[in-house]
């Protein structure tokens, strides 16, 4: 079963969390009320692994332009 707990309790009790997944635990953690990303344990089946090349977020192009930092 996955505990949804926010990103503030997750850096308060990282500790005690992170306990937890090693013994199988998981958790959805959100950030201002959505879903943010999962905590789950290492060697889960169910994590899938994309090569970079099929990564639709990889392939993206840039969003916007950058400028050079004005130093005084």
């Amino acid at each position: 079963m996955t505990v949804r707990i926010s990103a503030t309790v997750l850096l308060a009790s990282l500790d005690d969390i992170s306990r937890c997944v090693r013994r199988g635990g998981r958790f959805t953690v959100t950030y201002r009320g959505r879903a943010a990303f999962h905590v789950v344990p290492l060697g889960n089946a169910e994590v899938s692994r994309r090569r970079l090349d099929q990564d639709s977020l990889y392939q993206a192009g840039p969003v916007g332009a950058s400028r050079p930092l004005r130093r005084p």
